[in-house]
């Protein structure tokens, strides 16, 4: 079952609402189930007269992944899967930030590794979002920069599995971060 927060009109407090997750996905498209924030629909998605043209509401979709820990890789992966596992988990990580998002959570145990049969590999999803921070839209480039250096949430889990895994998995900083570390990094030496 999934909660979704609806509002009847304007000035109405919320509304919690429950309906299953199959109702979820015919109602909302495969993109939406993956993201979160304050969401605009066309009223005809919810089949509901009471609203004039558009529903707005702030909603997060859940979706429980059965799977284990990226920090458990070594017990549950072959050793020759870690390498592209690991790498999956920090794109996914840079996509992330690349959207203005600061996650200052950011450790191997919040992905969820999983065997995507159809696709025959494994494949990593971020979970725990609830210390992120957004880009203020008043935050100039450099501020914005500094937190993300400061931050590393690459190489929170780069470096990291690099030593879980002693070295069986080799992490390669990316260009972006190779930047932040020139541009804020070498100014605290």
């Amino acid at each position: 079952m999934a909660t979704w927060l609806k509002k009847a009109r304007i000035g109405m407090p919320l509304k919690m609402k429950r309906i299953s997750t199959t109702t979820c996905r015919t109602s909302m498209t495969q993109k939406l189930r993956c993201t979160g924030g304050c969401k605009t629909f066309r009223a005809e998605t919810f089949h509901a007269s009471w609203v004039d043209r558009y529903a707005d509401f702030p909603a997060i979709l859940l979706e429980l992944i059965q799977g284990f820990a990226l920090n458990e890789l070594a017990a549950h992966a072959p050793r020759e899967t870690w390498q592209y596992i690991c790498e999956d988990a920090i794109r996914i990580v840079n996509v992330i930030g690349d959207r203005d998002i600061r996650n200052e959570d950011v450790k191997p145990r919040n992905f969820i590794v999983r065997w995507q049969p159809g696709e025959g590999k494994f494949k990593a999803f971020m979970i725990d979002f609830a210390l992120c921070k957004f880009r203020r839209k008043d935050q100039d480039e450099r501020d914005w920069r500094e937190w993300k250096a400061i931050q590393d949430e690459e190489g929170a889990v780069g470096y990291v599995m690099q030593r879980y895994l002693n070295g069986a998995f080799v992490y390669r900083r990316s260009d972006k971060y190779l930047r932040l570390d020139e541009d804020f990094k070498a100014e605290e030496i």
